[in-house]
């Protein structure tokens, strides 16, 4: 039994819509993270880690959880603005944690990579809603809404 997508349970829908955002999102992580490996040491050889990657599928989920809270209208925006960013820097400070504990790093040190990943996740939000912004203004400009006449004022 083939189901359609619209056929399909609400949750299910919002499963495969989690699932399917995280490994977008973790595929741009791990090729951003390559590319800082490789630009940092020319060679990627020695610097693949498996446990480093696996450290990004939390992460992953958490940034796509992020994004459907922003993106669903059935939550007010207060909510949506408190929720985003505890989502998502909670994945940050989730997936950091482990590597966090093997190197033994002190309070203040957590504390400034923090900071760090709190002005990070801020220029990378600004940026989306300049974006978005933009964007609904030239839909705006493009689109203008024809004028339906609503009462038929043919008089014969």
């Amino acid at each position: 039994m083939n189901q359609s997508p619209k056929s399909a349970h609400p949750a299910l829908t919002l499963l495969r819509k989690l699932t399917v955002t995280a490994c977008c999102v973790f595929t741009a992580l791990t090729m951003l993270l390559l590319l800082i490996q490789w630009l940092i040491e020319q060679n990627l050889d020695k610097s693949i880690n498996a446990k480093v990657f696996l450290m990004l599928l939390p992460l992953s989920l958490c940034i796509a959880g992020a994004d459907m809270i922003r993106k669903t209208d059935k939550l007010p925006t207060g909510s949506k603005i408190i929720l985003h960013p505890l989502l998502c820097l909670g994945g940050i400070f989730l997936a950091y944690l482990p590597y966090m504990i093997a190197n033994d790093f002190s309070a203040s040190t957590v504390l400034v990579h923090m900071v760090f990943f709190a002005a990070v996740y801020g220029v990378v939000t600004a940026t989306v809603c300049l974006i978005t912004m933009a964007m609904g203004k030239k839909k705006e400009k493009k689109e203008p809404i024809p004028y339906k006449s609503q009462f038929n004022l043919d008089k014969k």
